[in-house]
């Protein structure tokens, strides 16, 4: 419990002494919460941070931005937005699909969930 107490205050004073500007700051964040929405929930942290890199912006901010969607919120998360997409795309919003979340399940059901998440994003 003293080592994650430790690493929270860590991250909590590096977070306060970021010599960045406020652009890059905001524009680090604003990606991190636009990758938490988007379907590659296990890569989000690695694609965050490469991302925040390629665009020169605050890569903690965006690392920040991406916990959004943590193992609580998740499910929160992309059924709004499957739910977003499928009214987009004029596609029948289909509750059998949210019941058995699953990787084999959603590989099942192919490209119109995915395109649904995509576009409700």
């Amino acid at each position: 419990m003293e080592s994650i107490k430790r690493a929270c205050k860590y991250f909590y004073y590096r977070f306060i002494r970021l010599q960045a500007s406020p652009e890059k700051l905001a524009w680090g964040m604003a990606l991190g919460l636009f990758i938490s929405t988007t379907p590659t929930f296990g890569f989000q942290m690695a694609l965050g941070f490469v991302t925040a890199a390629f665009f020169r912006v605050s890569k903690l901010c965006a690392l920040i931005g991406v916990q959004v969607t943590n193992a609580l919120t998740a499910p929160f998360v992309y059924a709004g937005t499957y739910y977003l997409g499928a009214v987009i795309l004029n596609r029948p919003f289909k509750q059998e699909y949210l019941e058995n979340l699953s990787w084999g399940s959603l590989w099942e059901m192919g490209p119109d969930v995915f395109a649904s998440l995509w576009v409700g994003e």
